[in-house]
Order: structure tokens, then sequence, then C-alpha cells
């Protein structure tokens, strides 16, 4: 995937990826796919032309356009999977389809969204890791009572799981009916598809769903 060499800042289109994977048959998302589909580019030197007053005019009175908040990538090898430029990570992904509905799966990478998409789990949004940004713990409690369920790696470091029960009593504590799922050691919900995984059996993970008592 996108690797940020030499301070050059390359543009990952995993959206993009997403969409055309969402056209196909149901099924799990090979790592193949996604790389083929994300395309990265390099930036350009491109001499800038000399401003005219009349083009300098126009430009201070043109509104500035909406500026990208951070780039993603994800690492394949056996890196820390999550890579951001160093600068916030913004909010919940593709949160303005799925905030309508009061019933939300939150996972943490972008490869776990897009297989439950695949599978139709569209009230699935990902946070880019396991650690939420004030804005995107915002938006999970906008809607009081929503409950949700976190998705998140089942880790043989038990990492993920760990940061999922932290979360979850934060989130309960603000209102939310949340519920842990568990997945078999060492998946996440991609590699879980991958496996051999089925959306009836990704149901069934959900159904077994476990809350905590405060």
């Amino acid at each position: 995937m996108a690797k940020f060499e030499n301070r050059q800042v390359a543009t990952v289109r995993i959206w993009k990826a997403i969409q055309d994977l969402n056209g196909t048959a149901g099924g799990p998302v090979p790592t193949g796919a996604l790389e083929a589909a994300a395309k990265v580019d390099a930036p350009k030197e491109k001499k800038a032309p000399k401003a005219k007053p009349a083009d300098a005019a126009q430009k201070a009175s043109t509104p500035a356009k909406k500026e990208s908040l951070n780039l993603y990538g994800r690492s394949i090898g056996s890196a820390f999977p999550h890579r951001f430029l160093p600068r916030p990570k913004g909010g919940l992904f593709a949160w303005e389809s799925v905030n309508q509905v009061s019933t939300v799966i939150l996972v943490e990478g972008l490869f776990d969204l897009a297989v439950l998409w695949q599978a139709g789990f569209r009230n699935t949004t990902c946070a880019f890791g396991t650690h939420l940004t004030p804005a995107q713990f915002s938006q999970l409690c906008d809607r009081r009572g929503r409950q949700l369920y976190i998705a998140f790696d089942c880790d043989t470091n038990h990492a993920g799981q760990q940061s999922a029960v932290a979360l979850a009593q934060r989130l309960k504590g603000a209102g939310l009916q949340v519920r842990i799922v568990g997945l078999p050691d060492g998946h996440d919900p991609n590699s879980y598809f991958v496996a051999g995984a089925t959306a009836a059996d990704f149901a069934r993970c959900l159904d077994r769903a476990h809350s905590l008592q405060l």
C-alpha cells in the first residue's frame, strides 16, 4: 500500500477502490484487488505561473476549497497497520451515510469496512484505528440510545479487545447501547471473510455480541 518516503505526500484513492469493489458480487475483499484499485500518486513539482493583478483579486474574493484532513495508508506487512500523516485524522468514515440509522457497526480499518459493505452490512463505519478522536466520539453520541456493535480486531496480544472494552465503557456512560463483537482469535472482519466466513456467519457473531455491566 501507500508508503510515505522522502517526505513526499502520497494520495491513496482507497475510497474509489471500495466503491469499485462494491459493484462486484459479494465475497471477501482480496488484498490484491484493493492494491490494484488504489492508485498512489506522488506530487509533481510545477512552476506556478506569474500572478496577474486581476487574478490575485479574483483569488482573494473566491471562497477557499475544502482541503483533505488527512491521508490513510494500510501496511500489509509486519509494520503497524494504520498509517496517517502527522495531523488529526478527522471524523468517522462515510458517517454522512451511516448516521441516520439507529444501529451502527464500528470497525478499525477500511479493509474491514469494505468487506462488510460487500456482505450487506452498510451500517458500518470505521475509525481508522482503535483510538477515537473527540470528533469521532461525538459523532457516535449524536443520537442518544443508538445501538453500537464494536467489531475491533481480535488480536493475539488482546490489544484490540482491550481497546474495545475501554471504548464500550466510555460510550455506555454517554448513553449508547454498546455490544462487543467476538471474532475467532487472530482475525479481523476482513481476514474472517477471506478465511471463508459468510454474511450469515458474521450475523451470528453480532447475535452473540456481549454487553458490558458498569
